[in-house]
């Protein structure tokens, strides 16, 4: 009985002891003098303070108060990891995920962002849902993954929020409901998250969960669209194109196409290549015209490569060059454009750029 005692007792003690230790480490931390902040934890570490642990790992991993040394930051880390400290299993986590320093295991990488997200830790339980989603270190299985896309949203993580939106609008792994789609959209663009944004903008477009209502659509594709979403800025230049809007606005059409556009879409650039072409919303300028057509076909955008073909075929801003012309409508041809299939057959049929070849006319 006295030898059980005397063993709690000594355990006790040193539970204080590391406490102590860590308390003065966190002390020296707090103003900078990482020497000495070293020193403290260390002793705190090897009584299995965890936080201690964990610290002194990143202690090891930037070099305060002592050398870089990944190992020791790897083991102190490992050892943090296995008293319990979320933080840690976090790290320890990424560790695998990456193959930082050692080789990638995804399936040890799961494992621990599952035991730090069993503990609440939001970041693991967010990187923990994407893991289930994309089947990395598991197989594939959205309905654990929404489930912990689930914890992380109801803690905010906006991520999670905003997957756990498209979730319920697909049916992914939950039952599709539409309104509860919504409400994690709301939720998520509440912080400025711009694909949900455009998700809310296209649920009040279509009256998907609420009520169709297109001003509403609006609001949240403009906000989505200034935070840089193309899918945003797309949908802005076809509204105020169309007469879905209550008055057409070719020029604010124009601005969103070009925003997209500038960002690499290339049927935003086809649609800019268009605008400059006719002198709709824009100025009318062949060289620009030229210029965003030119970005789309260099996509592979068919349309696009058709009408480079007119361009040259009919010297729209430039001389007439029938080889180049053919260049573009064979290249869109035979991405099944049925434009650029006929206009080619025109080549073949009058020998204009091609060798004359009225079967080959025939067949285009």
């Amino acid at each position: 009985m006295f030898l059980w005692l005397k063993r709690v007792l000594g355990l006790a003690d040193a539970k204080e002891a590391s406490s102590n230790y860590f308390r003065r480490g966190l002390q020296y931390s707090q103003q900078n003098n990482h020497k000495k902040a070293f020193k403290f934890y260390q002793k705190a570490a090897k009584l299995d303070n965890p936080q201690a642990q964990y610290n002194l790992s990143i202690m090891y991993a930037q070099g305060l108060g002592v050398s870089i040394n990944p190992n020791k930051a790897f083991f102190w880390c490992s050892k943090a990891a296995q008293n319990g400290e979320p933080l840690a299993q976090y790290n320890l986590a990424v560790i695998y995920g990456k193959g930082i320093g050692i080789e990638a295991d995804p399936v040890e990488s799961l494992n621990w962002y599952e035991q730090a997200a069993k503990q609440g830790m939001v970041e693991a339980q967010f990187n923990l849902g994407v893991c289930y989603a994309k089947g990395i270190g598991t197989p594939n299985d959205y309905e654990e993954s929404a489930k912990w896309y689930s914890q992380a949203a109801k803690q905010g993580e906006v991520n999670s929020q905003y997957n756990l939106g498209c979730m319920y609008e697909s049916g992914l792994g939950v039952e599709e409901n539409y309104t509860e789609a919504v409400a994690w959209y709301k939720e998520a663009a509440n912080q400025g998250e711009a694909n949900a944004q455009y998700c809310l903008g296209a649920c009040f477009e279509n009256g998907k969960g609420v009520d169709k209502n297109l001003q509403t659509a609006i609001q949240y594709y403009k906000q989505a669209a200034e935070g840089g979403a193309v899918a945003a800025q797309l949908s802005l230049g076809k509204i105020f194109a169309n007469e879905i809007a209550q008055e057409l606005d070719y020029k604010s059409s124009a601005f969103w196409y070009l925003k997209a556009a500038k960002q690499g879409d290339a049927t935003a650039q086809y649609t800019m290549g268009l605008l400059y072409e006719k002198g709709v919303g824009v100025g009318q300028d062949n060289e620009e015209a030229i210029y965003w057509f030119t970005k789309a076909a260099k996509q592979d955008h068919p349309k696009a490569k058709n009408c480079l073909g007119l361009i040259y075929n009919n010297g729209v801003g430039v001389k007439v060059d029938y080889e180049e012309a053919a260049k573009w409508y064979e290249s869109a041809a035979d991405q099944e454009e049925s434009n650029a299939q006929y206009n080619l057959g025109k080549l073949f049929e009058n020998g204009l750029g091609l060798k004359q070849d009225k079967q080959m006319a025939f067949f285009c």
